[in-house]
């Protein structure tokens, strides 16, 4: 997976359009469908976030809760108990498929969004 703002994004604007798609359709299994392909998506950005956060700033690599601190210190999040959750929301898909979980993890997806965004001007803005 390539680390670079461009990257990070590519990932959001996709995570973005899942999410509009996912607004737009009525059909409930093609909802169901957009909305674990968001998820997906999801998944991708929030990884992307904090390794690319650690390439800007100039560190070396480390697990993702350090890198949050990190990224907070560095000014490039404000919150990083939400940040906190969203990794916590990305955990819960890799080990499990299950239809409420999916359903929570979606509305983290909703949260992150607006963060993500933020994020990707704080990043630009280095």
């Amino acid at each position: 997976m390539a680390v670079s703002i461009g990257e990070y994004e590519k990932a959001l604007g996709a995570l973005t359009e899942a999410v509009e798609i996912y607004n737009h359709t009525q059909n409930e299994a093609l909802k169901k469908l957009v909305r674990d392909g968001a998820i997906q998506r999801f998944e991708f950005c929030v990884e992307l976030a904090w390794k690319t956060s650690l390439k800007v700033l100039g560190l070396q690599n480390m697990p993702p809760k350090p890198s949050l601190r990190e990224m907070a210190q560095g000014g490039l999040i404000d919150d990083f108990k939400l940040w906190s959750d969203f990794l916590e929301a990305r955990n819960k898909t890799s080990h499990t498929y299950d239809d409420e979980v999916a359903a929570e993890v979606f509305a983290s997806v909703l949260r992150f969004l607006p963060e993500g965004q933020k994020l990707l001007r704080a990043l630009s803005a280095k």
